[in-house]
């Protein structure tokens, strides 16, 4: 597809597609000349998650470049280019919030059965209590057992 339907897919201006190009948050498109080039779904998805990150987890788009390199450097371990991605959103969830006791009960559960050693302070830990008492007060309830398969996916 061309710069164009990229944008009309994603409903991103072309202009922000190419400075996206620009700053290397998007990966170049398969040059068909010398000033055009064809984009595909991979576009498109990447795209889609420079928006998750930038609106909805409020990252600057230098960090958001930041943990693309990351995850795009076949010489980086996924803990390694993941790790960026989660200090950056968990700061943003926090926002002055604490959690509640049940939610960290929860989290620390998951944390003791998976044998990681994290700071009883960590941005992590802490952000994704918050992101439990979020959904709890929205009626959207973790079932049992959720966290430990995102845990042994990560």
């Amino acid at each position: 597809m061309w710069i164009s339907e990229l944008s009309d897919d994603t409903k991103i201006p072309v202009d922000t597609i190419k400075h996206y190009l620009r700053i290397g948050v998007l990966h170049r498109g398969d040059a068909v000349g010398h000033r055009r080039a064809e984009y595909d779904e991979s576009h498109v998805a990447r795209l889609k998650l420079v928006r998750a990150m930038t609106e909805v987890g409020e990252m600057k788009l230098e960090n958001v470049r930041r943990v693309f390199e990351a995850v795009d450097d076949s010489q980086t371990t996924l803990r390694a280019a993941v790790g960026p991605a989660h200090y950056e959103l968990s700061r943003g969830i926090l926002d002055g919030k604490t959690p509640s006791e049940a939610s960290l009960a929860i989290v620390d559960a998951v944390i003791v059965k998976q044998g990681w050693e994290i700071d009883g302070n960590s941005t992590h830990r802490l952000a994704l209590a918050v992101s439990l008492d979020t959904l709890d007060e929205i009626g959207d309830l973790v079932i049992d057992g959720l966290l430990d398969c995102y845990a042994e996916a990560m």
